[in-house]
């Protein structure tokens, strides 16, 4: 009985304590849990760090890009943004699956549709490097118009570009 009043939802109700004296009874946060300070990390967190693992070989993990693949899809389903660039590069490179850039724009849209700008720097490399320049100055000119205030080695790259095509 006291497990389901304890539950998430659960009305509270007046319990008759020892002695007579009536106390709510409310759920009591769980000290433990409290300490781990675990309300702050993503439920994808680990998921997307295990990819990268494996993508790199980092630590004691050996190098599995068909794993990184699957664990990258998997922490994008539970929300992490940051994946839909990695598996955008994945398909691009062809990592751990058949190589499609039609598939790694995809990817890239999606990451570029939820925040992440840098997806729209490697969609501007993808296209330049098909050799449709229009598109890739387009997603150069999304890239620097979002507010995101870090151009990074992205930004480096754009300019780089410029002078290659003398744009």
């Amino acid at each position: 009985m006291e497990a389901i009043l304890k539950a998430p939802g659960a009305v509270q109700q007046l319990v008759e304590a020892p002695f007579g004296d009536e106390t709510p009874l409310a759920r009591q946060p769980d000290e433990f849990l409290d300490s781990l300070g675990l309300e702050d990390v993503p439920v994808w967190k680990a998921v997307f760090e295990e990819a990268d693992d494996h993508c790199y070989g980092l630590g004691s993990t050996i190098q599995d890009y068909e794993a990184a693949l699957k664990l990258y899809k998997q922490a994008a389903r539970l929300g992490a943004v940051e994946a839909y660039l990695s598996l955008g590069k994945m398909y691009r490179d062809g990592e751990g699956c058949v190589q499609s850039n039609a598939k790694a724009v995809e990817y890239f849209k999606e990451g570029a549709r939820r925040g992440d700008t840098r997806c729209y720097a490697e969609m501007a490399e993808l296209f330049l490097s098909e050799g449709h320049a229009t598109n890739a100055q387009k997603c150069w000119d999304r890239y620097f118009a979002a507010p995101s205030g870090d151009v990074g080695l992205h930004g480096c790259i754009y300019f780089i570009r410029c002078r290659e095509k003398k744009w």
